[in-house]
């Protein structure tokens, strides 16, 4: 149930009006430490700007999402990530 959840909040942040939501910061150096976040927090608790229409995800993707955050447990987390010099994404130049 909890990637329902991720999904629905996800999707809740892109139905937000970005035109409100890029407008530049005040030009004031008093603004508050976190002041921003917790907007955005609100905003998503109250709900004002969620969609009206219903996303759904259909079964077979749902299916395989769900999959992929049930296998991510299978694997360690890594303390330290190997990266080697004269790679590109993974892929060697």
């Amino acid at each position: 149930m909890r990637p329902f959840l991720t999904l629905s909040i996800l999707i809740g942040c892109l139905s937000i009006d970005f035109a409100a939501a890029a407008d530049p910061p005040p030009q004031t150096s008093s603004r508050i430490l976190g002041e921003d976040t917790r907007r955005w927090l609100e905003l998503q608790r109250s709900g004002a700007s969620a969609s009206e229409t219903p996303q759904r995800l259909p079964a077979p993707a749902a299916t395989a999402a769900y999959k992929r955050y049930v296998d991510s447990f299978k694997h360690e987390i890594p303390e330290f990530f190997k990266i080697e010099r004269g790679t590109h994404g993974g892929r060697s130049n």
